[in-house]
């Protein structure tokens, strides 16, 4: 059975995203050129909640990749990931995770909470008020990936605010692992350890 034709890509505006994480030119270049020499048509949209559906449907793409990290108008109108994913699919096929994975995924204290009933292993969640004998993570309850997650060393000043939890610190190194949906079942794709360089702001992966 022949995949997908038409696939679009829907990103946000480096003056739209509200986390300063756009997605850059040479990210989608790189996508244009991974699918478009094995057939696909592809073509790339701007997030706008005014436009979108009417580009959606003007475009009438057979899978959409969500790579709408947030948008924000400027004056404090603000679309996380999951209200996004909700939008984009009610009216396309969604290559990413659906906006009640990425609710769950963007609580970390309900994440916290799944994976240990399923009998994964977490960090504790701490008292931010007691005597601290080790380092501890600090991070906000909600949101992605590693935005403003911290370190706090043994007598550093903690000030962990309302939205934040405060966790255990697990030495060691760090991997991140994606899975994709498949008709058997979820398929783990193979572990990237994550590489903190002094000379890079953002993680490096590495097989």
């Amino acid at each position: 059975m022949p995949g997908p034709e038409r696939a679009l890509f829907v990103y946000v505006p480096e003056r739209r995203t509200p986390f300063a994480e756009p997605v850059r030119r040479h990210q989608l270049d790189l996508m244009h050129s991974a699918l478009r020499p094995v057939g696909w048509h592809t073509r790339e949209a701007a997030f706008d909640p005014d436009r979108i559906v009417d580009v959606l449907n003007r475009e009438r793409p057979d899978i959409v990749f969500d790579l709408a990290y947030g948008w924000t108008d400027g004056d404090g109108l603000t679309l996380l990931q999951p209200e996004i994913a909700a939008i984009l699919g009610d009216h396309a096929a969604l290559v990413g995770s659906g906006p009640e994975v990425q609710q769950l995924c963007q609580d970390k204290r309900a994440t916290a909470a799944a994976a240990s009933e399923l009998g994964v292993p977490v960090p504790a969640e701490l008292d931010p008020i007691r005597l601290r004998t080790e380092p501890v993570v600090v991070k906000p309850r909600y949101g992605a990936a590693h935005r403003d997650v911290r370190v706090v060393e043994v007598g550093a000043e903690l000030a962990a605010g309302p939205d934040e939890i405060v966790q255990e610190y697990v030495d060691g190194p760090e991997f991140t692992i994606a899975v994709l949906e498949r008709g058997a079942g979820p398929e783990p794709l193979p572990a990237a350890r994550v590489r903190f360089g002094r000379e890079a702001v953002r993680p490096r992966l590495y097989d």
